[in-house]
């Protein structure tokens, strides 16, 4: 054999001179609930991305995110939304997570994730788990059902805890979490010197505050008043308003009450809540979604292991009086703040909320969660977004509502499609196998038409048709502003340098929906 001869394989590497190229890999890790604000679920998920990178040959880790104390279907997390920007720009090759369920859980982060990674060839591998390849058809299947099989065991997850709430309800046992005022006196000191209480004990002193309440109620008092003569008297709730450096100032567990923070003040909405609650009369109530609390609708299980403060009687007088519509001091369910719902911070991924009385908008976790506390101002923000919209509506095509929709011609011609199929499938000049596999494929793509043309056809009758001016001439109509930024904008996210004291349109950042996203 002639030794000038080299083989294809024995070219280690045809395209970097025998050097092989390194996935560039981000690392992700993320836990739900952080209660003690130890991160040591995160940092146990670090190790092992850690492990798995410095095993592998074919991965260089350039770094590992995370998002602690984060729900993968309920918070914005700013970190996976920092992954996903790198992969758009062509930065990584690659994400390693400890599973699929801790980079994405919900159906419409698995989407986005699944389009972007495709189109950029990139790759998840799990610590636990599969390595998938989205770009393959076997690849994006496979990510696609771990998605889906992680959605359904979150759904499962929540049933159990749901079926078990309504158990001890049923039980008459105590809900957990924070003590209800009125019941669980320290009984013993645990361990780490922390109080053990017995939820289904009075405590007498509390027992008495409530009677004195119910006297006021029957007497006409207004609950405000109420509240403010509790308050002045030095009489404290059972939740603590911790201090920023506060161990117990942490998601979960802002109920401890062995520290020296101050309490809560009294409120007339907390004190409607205790005062209407079936608890009193030593009856387990159970709140679901069909019944709130706040109307005295609260529906009760029946008799509770811990004893009554006041009679049913009286109970139910107090109810009465409570609940009454003419009490009611709301005016409606008219909308009072154009952008609430659209403001996350981006320091910690909550959303940002206002106080009802300084024109200013708050990080939800700013009181010592939150590691870069961010505030802006609600009229200068209203007016910056207000800008951005008008100039995104100067820049699309809009067309009527009662116009034909482009995508209708699209979904015309794949009906046609799939009956000249069937026409050929009924004279033989297709097999069956052959016939089942393209029909499929045709009626993916029918439905993908169908949503875009639904999709298309919601947004026409809600954009103005004149851009800009249409958006001036709704005035002082939030709410049909409101339904124009739903369909244009994902979220506005504040601070994304620490706390906003200058109010500069740097640190904020508009997300824009994608227009040919059918959410």
């Amino acid at each position: 054999m002639n030794s000038s001869i080299t083989l294809w394989a024995d070219t280690p590497d045809t395209y970097s001179s025998g050097v092989s190229r390194k996935l560039r890999t981000i690392g992700y890790r993320r836990i739900s609930d952080d209660r003690e604000g130890l991160e040591a679920g995160v940092t146990r998920q670090d190790e092992d991305i850690r492990e798995l990178a410095a095993r592998r040959d074919d991965i260089r880790l350039i770094d590992v995110l995370t998002d602690n104390d984060l729900s993968a279907t309920r918070d914005y997390r700013p970190q996976f939304e920092h992954i996903l920007e790198m992969a758009a720009a062509g930065e990584i090759d690659a994400v390693v997570a400890w599973t699929s369920n801790r980079f994405f859980r919900s159906s419409k982060d698995r989407f986005r994730v699944l389009d972007l990674f495709e189109a950029k060839g990139i790759r998840i591998i799990p610590v636990r788990g599969s390595e998938a390849d989205p770009t393959t058809a076997d690849g994006y299947l496979m990510v696609d059902l771990m998605g889906a099989i992680d959605r359904a065991e979150s759904k499962r997850t929540a049933e159990r805890v749901s079926r078990s709430a309504k158990q001890r309800a049923e039980q008459g046992r105590n809900h957990g979490g924070r003590r209800a005022y009125g019941y669980g006196p320290v009984i013993a000191i645990d361990h780490n010197g922390k109080a053990v209480r017995d939820f289904h004990a009075l405590v007498p002193d509390e027992a008495d505050v409530i009677r004195g309440i119910a006297a006021d109620v029957l007497e006409g008092k207004p609950l405000g008043a109420i509240a403010r003569a509790l308050n002045a008297a030095g009489v404290g709730t059972v939740t603590k308003k911790h201090a920023v450096r506060c161990p117990n100032n942490v998601k979960g567990r802002k109920s401890y009450t062995d520290c020296g923070c101050p309490f809560h003040l009294w409120g007339a909405v907390t004190l409607k809540e205790m005062m209407v609650n079936p608890r009193l009369i030593g009856m387990r109530g159970y709140k679901t979604k069909a019944t709130r609390r706040d109307t005295g609708t609260i529906a009760v299980m029946g008799p509770a292991r811990w004893p009554a403060i006041l009679d049913v009687d009286t109970w139910e007088q107090i109810r009465a009086i409570l609940t009454d519509a003419v009490r009611r001091t709301s005016t409606g369910t008219e909308v009072r703040r154009l952008l609430a719902g659209f403001l996350y911070c981006a320091a910690c991924g909550y959303k940002m909320t206002n106080n009802g009385r300084a024109p200013r908008m708050y990080c939800h976790r700013r009181k010592g969660t939150c590691p870069a506390p961010v505030r802006i101002g609600e009229p200068y923000l209203i007016k910056v977004v207000g800008r951005a919209v008008r100039n995104r509506l100067d820049g699309l095509e809009l067309r009527p509502a009662e116009t034909a929709d482009p995508g209708s011609g699209e979904l015309a011609t794949l009906e046609l499609r799939k009956k000249a199929l069937a026409d050929r499938w009924a004279s033989g000049e297709i097999e069956e196998d052959d016939y089942e596999t393209r029909l499929r494929a045709i009626t993916s793509k029918i439905r993908e038409a169908q949503t875009r043309v639904r999709t298309s056809t919601r947004r026409r009758a809600a954009l103005p048709v004149n851009g800009a001016a249409g958006w001036d001439d709704l005035g002082d109509d939030l709410a049909a502003k409101r339904v124009i930024l739903t369909h244009l904008i994902d979220g506005v996210i504040i601070g994304g340098d620490g706390t906003v004291d200058g109010d500069t349109v740097r640190r904020m950042r508009i997300v824009w929906r994608d227009l040919n996203d059918p959410r």
